[in-house]
């Protein structure tokens, strides 16, 4: 299947023109969700997935709080996303850029994920239709139907505009919000009226890439992904120039240890959908049977972005 990025991570996550099975077509309500990850190599692991550096804009936000390292996974352990959001409010509302951050993916999580799956409110489907289906990715969706629980059943919910809080991420200088924040730039390039508007959205979708790229966390690499492919699908580069635009940068992230493996929501939900796919599989498999031609060229660029990431060249990076 071909696979549209649009913005994500999430399941979030897409990755453009990505050809996993061969196949045409795209999927108009899962495409966001995918943003395909390939397995870790001998670099030693980033902190924990989605957290950035210490190191990384450390000064955009004067005397911003010293970043959580349990946010992860507190995330990924929660078995109620509603008291999750709960307990980073006050740090977020405190200036916490990386509770920031969390917030928003447990909000995506419970109101994107919860409706690619379930169903939009009104026409919700029960988890036991929705697990008799051939391509779910059954462990995300009995997850995501009990740590949503809460948050769907109540009825004063703050937490319900994922949006604002990724664009109040974002703002506040998480890395990885930003990258998000650029690869969902790629939502609306279709939309745009004019060729001028789409250009000016192509440069700041960039110039939020750039900035995050500095931490060089592995969790900012994976939305690379989708600005490179979007910028080399834009740029009039269409098919096989974007996919490796994209896979190139999936190589990468997946090097400097991010989870590309079945531990991993998003892996899980892709490998459902995959024919080829084995619980024992990574991203990289899924790249390698997309691209068998040239998949060692690819490898080979993942290694020099990563050397110039190593040595702080950003700008000869080419997004």
């Amino acid at each position: 299947m071909r696979w549209i990025a649009v913005s994500v991570a999430a399941l979030a996550a897409a990755l453009l023109g990505w050809k996993w099975l061969g196949q045409g077509g795209a999927s108009p309500d899962r495409s966001e969700l995918l943003a395909a990850r390939p397995e870790p190599k001998a670099r030693a692991p980033v902190e924990a997935i989605g957290v950035a550096s210490p190191a990384s804009n450390p000064a955009k936000i004067p005397g911003r709080p010293a970043p959580s390292r349990n946010y992860a996974a507190g995330y990924h352990d929660a078995v109620d996303l509603l008291a999750f959001l709960n307990t980073l409010a006050p740090a977020a509302d405190g200036g916490d850029a990386n509770a920031m951050y969390w917030m928003f993916r447990a909000s995506r999580r419970c109101v994107r994920d919860y409706m690619i799956y379930f169903g939009r409110e009104g026409h919700e489907r029960t988890l036991e239709s929705v697990l008799a289906e051939r391509f779910t990715d059954n462990q995300s969706a009995r997850e995501i139907h009990a740590k949503c629980a809460a948050f769907k059943s109540a009825g004063d919910n703050p937490y319900r505009d994922w949006r604002a809080l990724l664009k109040r991420a974002t703002e506040a200088g998480n890395p990885i919000a930003e990258a998000t924040q650029a690869a969902g730039t790629f939502d609306h390039l279709n939309s745009a009226p004019d060729a001028a508007t789409q250009k000016r959205m192509v440069e700041e979708m960039t110039a939020l890439a750039r900035d995050a790229l500095r931490s060089k966390d592995p969790a900012v690499l994976m939305q690379m992904a989708q600005v490179s492919g979007a910028r080399a699908f834009y740029g009039g580069q269409r098919g096989g120039n974007a996919d490796d635009e994209s896979s190139v940068w999936v190589l990468a992230a997946c090097q400097r240890g991010y989870d590309c493996g079945a531990d991993d929501e998003d892996f899980r939900y892709v490998c459902a959908l995959d024919f080829a796919c084995q619980p024992f599989d990574t991203f990289v498999d899924m790249i390698r049977r997309a691209h068998p031609e040239n998949f060692d060229e690819l490898e080979l660029r993942a290694n020099e972005l990563n050397a110039k990431l190593d040595a702080d060249q950003f700008d000869e990076i080419d997004l």
